[in-house]
């Protein structure tokens, strides 16, 4: 008999139907299942950052922030190399454009890291929950 393996959208249903039970920890534990498989779901991220904000587990927050955002930026340079290698001298020229009209973003070994609106969300959150867990 063949196991049928069970997708992403099924686990984030199974994770909110568990929240809207009251089951936050197993709620918890089905969103991070989701994100071992994509650690991009932003469905996922979110999802777990209210429930640790709710239970004021602060370290946690900061820890999903943490993956979060080093994911996102892990997907957009991987994204970006594939992208110049493929578009040589467009790339040269776009960088060297984005350079003078003063980056557009974060610069790493010379990638523009385009910011999210999303992301800069999560970047400010970073900052509150360690001024949180300082003071």
């Amino acid at each position: 008999m063949l196991q049928r393996s069970i997708s992403d959208k099924e686990r984030l249903a199974g994770a909110k139907a568990l929240e809207l039970d009251g089951e936050t920890g197993e709620a918890i534990e089905a969103y991070q299942r989701v994100l071992r498989n994509d650690p991009l779901n932003v469905t996922a991220i979110s999802r777990l950052l209210v429930l640790h904000r709710r239970e004021k587990a602060y370290k946690q927050e900061l820890a999903v922030l943490k993956e979060a955002i080093s994911a996102f930026e892990a997907d957009q340079l991987a994204t970006q190399a594939a992208w110049r290698k493929k578009h040589q001298k467009a790339a040269r020229i776009s960088l060297s454009l984005a350079r003078k009209l003063g980056g557009g973003g974060a610069e790493k070994k010379g990638a523009v890291i385009y910011d999210d609106r999303l992301v800069a969300q999560w970047r400010k959150r970073k900052e509150l929950v360690m001024k949180r867990l300082k003071g």
